[in-house]
């Protein structure tokens, strides 16, 4: 699939909008922070396979990558973290926003809107609780697995009591899994007749807007969390509607869970 900022939502162009504004101001340019860097990478199949109908053939990967980040941490939160790619494979550049929000903080509650990263659940790449969208061409093309995370166009709302912690996000703008693409890796097609796809997109109706709450406090020293999330798979299914033509739809997605993690014996214990 394209990268999300092909098509940029009017929800993330306002934020960025905001963000350059005030980046621009000169009361507050000596409040930012700014950090970067350059990374090149390189993946390869060494199986010796026929790759020739693959447009990389051996090669999965083979990329520069500029990022920026821009940031202002105070009461209030400006933050965009922007990577400018080239590919040398389809000799292509983009440009993909992986995060562009605002941020404002109370005594009892933080408030963030705009493109956002968000993580849960405690197990290191089995995704349980965590049901946010992922990039599966980056996982499998050898990227850093920090790339593995896409970020949400999201309202989020923290809130801290005496008693329990929680976190609330609403997402109107509903954002699938990249899933490995076809001219990079070899897949399975179950349907070869099917030569059309239709594309039906769950965004845009307000029974059709994402939610979830996380519920967090620590008990001695075990931290522990309970989960609830109405919304959608993040990956396709699959139906013919006609000889030559299939529809790509997303399933409704309830899921409730919860974690532990505590120290033990040296280490720490994730269930």
């Amino acid at each position: 699939m394209d990268k999300a900022t092909v098509n940029i939502p009017r929800l993330v162009s306002f934020i960025i909008g905001i963000f350059m504004a005030f980046v621009v101001s000169p009361a507050h340019g000596d409040e930012l922070s700014i950090h970067g860097f350059l990374q090149g990478g390189i993946s390869a199949r060494i199986t010796g396979g026929n790759t020739s109908s693959l447009e990389g053939k051996d090669f999965i990967l083979n990329e520069e990558r500029a990022q920026l980040k821009i940031a202002k941490y105070e009461e209030a939160e400006f933050k965009t973290r922007i990577d400018l790619i080239h590919d040398a494979i389809s000799r292509s550049s983009t440009i993909d926003i992986r995060e562009a929000f605002i941020a404002y903080s109370m005594d009892t509650m933080d408030i963030k809107v705009g493109r956002q990263i968000i993580t849960w659940g405690v197990g290191d790449l089995l995704f349980i609780n965590d049901v946010f969208p992922k990039d599966w061409n980056a996982f499998f093309s050898g990227q850093p697995e920090e790339y593995l995370k896409l970020g949400s166009d999201t309202l989020t709302i923290d809130f801290y009591t005496s008693l329990i912690n929680g976190e609330i996000f609403i997402t109107p703008f509903f954002q699938p899994d990249r899933l490995p693409s076809r001219t990079r890796f070899f897949l399975y097609n179950p349907y070869p007749a099917i030569t059309r796809w239709k594309e039906q997109d769950p965004s845009g109706r307000l029974d059709k807007i994402e939610s979830g709450m996380r519920l967090y406090r620590y008990i001695g020293n075990i931290d522990m969390a309970l989960y609830f999330y109405r919304g959608f798979w993040r990956q396709p299914a699959l139906k013919p509607l006609s000889p030559t033509m299939g529809g790509i739809i997303y399933p409704d997605l309830m899921t409730y869970g919860f974690s532990i993690q505590t120290p033990a014996r040296g280490g720490v214990l994730s269930l």
